[in-house]
């Protein structure tokens, strides 16, 4: 994930789009955890499927903060800081072919409904 760019377009919303997309972000994650389930797919990988689990989780957890914390009115970290947790997250747990992919696909949705 490119940190920069991810806090950048973030950022450039206002909070009540951010909680938004932040959300879209979330279900995008666990649609695509639902590849894993997929007949099969753990056969032989349980020990990366758990890894993945884990990474997935610990993602959950760090947007789930940053959501209850702006609905609540005080936004304890900022966009860069959350920018940076989601990429040490994705990169500890190699999550580039779920979170990058659902912020990517979020982006782009975004950018075409502005359209």
């Amino acid at each position: 994930m490119n940190t920069r760019a991810f806090s950048e377009w973030l950022g450039s919303h206002p909070i009540s789009e951010r909680i938004g997309l932040l959300a879209w972000i979330y279900s995008e994650l666990t649609i695509n955890t639902r590849e894993l389930f997929l007949p099969g797919r753990a056969v032989g990988n349980e020990q990366r499927v758990i890894e993945i689990l884990h990474g997935l989780n610990e993602v959950h957890h760090q947007i789930a903060n940053w959501l209850v914390d702006c609905a609540q009115g005080k936004e304890k970290f900022t966009v860069d800081a959350l920018s940076r947790r989601l990429d040490e997250e994705e990169k500890r747990y190699h999550l580039e072919g779920f979170l990058t992919r659902a912020v990517e696909y979020v982006q782009r949705n975004t950018i075409q409904q502005n359209k």
